[in-house]
């Protein structure tokens, strides 16, 4: 469904947060939906509820302003709470002796702060988790959509790289969400306690500090990432990677092909990616390759004999290497010329 309007993106994730807020909420809706064919069972337990609900969309079963067959599968699992976070459904249940009537009428629906079905809260109807409290119950998902919609395309990539999502997996997303599906991901493999730090350091070190602030903790002291030492034949991480081709320069594709035994079509391929991921790409498709011999050691050595890499990339990656190992260089060797 092309261009979504933001307020009915949120309304469907707090419906999807709500519909997973009681015990056997997610597993009725995934049942009823596949009882009436429309989603495929193959994958059915994985899915969460607000993948399902997109799967609604695309069947024209919900959509902004159409939401009378959605309003019909909810009706079966008897959740009124769900239906009353509808627009134009506000009183449902009215009739039972369940109104919202009492409540100030310009209540908004999609309140302040982010809480979950403002207007059922008048009534003392339980709403779900709000996520207000982060060190009680994480990073809302709510929270983390509107953080990605703040996320470049370009910046996509890194972000995934140090919040650990593997870049396999990565592409699998929705490139129409693939920043949202990464940030649930993450949050999905990390304790709700540990997932405000955990966040700012990976904004921190994916160069998007302007978007780390919200998450931050102003009573931690120091909320700074500490890098292990690294030795010679220390494997070299998809971070590292990262950080080395945001500064390897224009030089990047001359290194692939004289060292890393890059071809002509793979520089083109990578020459495609969205800039500032092409060096990236390129150091992690040398990597899969190599295996286990993908070491800082043997990067080190292959940026020694190269005079296509900066300095200051070749220091970053020596840097990692713990005090007792390293001798600090005061230039790459030259390249021989044969």
């Amino acid at each position: 469904m092309p261009n979504k309007p933001k307020a009915y993106v949120k309304l469907t994730l707090q419906v999807a947060n709500q519909l997973e807020s009681t015990p056997d909420g997610l597993m009725n809706f995934r049942n009823t939906c596949r009882q009436f064919k429309y989603v495929d069972a193959f994958g059915l337990d994985k899915k969460r509820a607000f993948d399902v609900i997109e799967r609604l969309e695309r069947r024209l079963i919900l959509g902004p302003n159409n939401f009378e067959k959605f309003v019909e599968l909810l009706e079966i699992i008897d959740r009124d709470d769900v239906i009353r976070m509808l627009p134009g459904y506000e009183n449902y249940g009215a009739a039972a002796g369940i109104t919202l009537a009492d409540g100030p009428a310009d209540t908004p629906l999609l309140g302040e702060n982010n809480n979950l079905c403002v207007k059922a809260s008048l009534t003392q109807q339980p709403c779900g988790p709000t996520f207000k409290n982060q060190g009680d119950a994480g990073i809302s998902e709510i929270k983390l959509y509107e953080l990605a919609e703040k996320i470049r395309p370009d910046e996509e990539l890194g972000l995934a790289v140090f919040l650990g999502i593997p870049v396999a997996r990565y592409e699998q997303f929705d490139p129409k969400h693939r920043a949202y599906k990464t940030l649930i991901a993450w949050k999905e493999n990390v304790t709700a306690n540990e997932q405000a730090s955990e966040l700012v350091r990976a904004l921190k070190e994916a160069k998007l500090p302007h978007l780390a602030w919200e998450f931050s903790d102003p009573k931690a002291s120091d909320q700074r990432d500490v890098t292990q030492s690294l030795s010679r034949e220390s494997p070299l991480t998809d971070k590292h990677l990262f950080m080395l081709g945001s500064s390897m320069g224009e030089g990047w594709w001359a290194f692939g092909i004289k060292h890393l035994d890059m071809s002509a079509v793979d520089i083109d391929g990578f020459c495609k990616k969205i800039p500032g991921n092409r060096e990236f790409e390129m150091l992690l498709k040398w990597k899969n390759r190599e295996c286990g011999n993908a070491t800082v050691g043997r990067l080190l050595d292959l940026m020694e004999k190269s005079q296509e890499i900066p300095m200051d990339c070749y220091k970053f990656l020596h840097e990692q290497l713990s005090p007792d190992i390293k001798q600090e260089p005061d230039a790459k060797p030259a390249e021989t010329e044969v």
